[in-house]
């Protein structure tokens, strides 16, 4: 947008993960829970964050497949929801990019 002097002046557009590395998090037979909040930070800013969950299998466990049910996927999305608000209400927009 401007350069002044040393100092670069930009508008922050977002980040995101490249589409190989979301491709390469998804694996057969696991539960995928995706989860977005639109919340302020403490400095004013409004964002929308998006998070993805995956199940995993247990220690011991013997079936080939580790879905979650839909229960367990609200329950997890809730918790979810609960953090990423928490975090964004704490923290200004410049602690937050650093936490992400």
């Amino acid at each position: 947008m401007e350069v002044k002097n040393n100092e670069c002046y930009t508008n922050f557009y977002g980040m995101d993960i490249a589409r190989d590395k979301a491709c390469s998090m998804v694996k057969k037979w696991h539960s995928l829970i995706e989860a977005f909040v639109q919340c302020k930070t403490a400095d004013g800013y409004t964002l929308r964050l998006f998070s993805l969950a995956f199940t995993k299998k247990t220690r011991k466990q013997v079936k080939a497949t580790c879905y979650a049910k839909n229960s367990h996927q609200r329950a997890i999305r809730k918790k979810m929801i609960e953090i990423m608000q928490t975090t964004v209400q704490r923290s200004t927009l410049k602690e937050l990019v650093k936490i992400l």
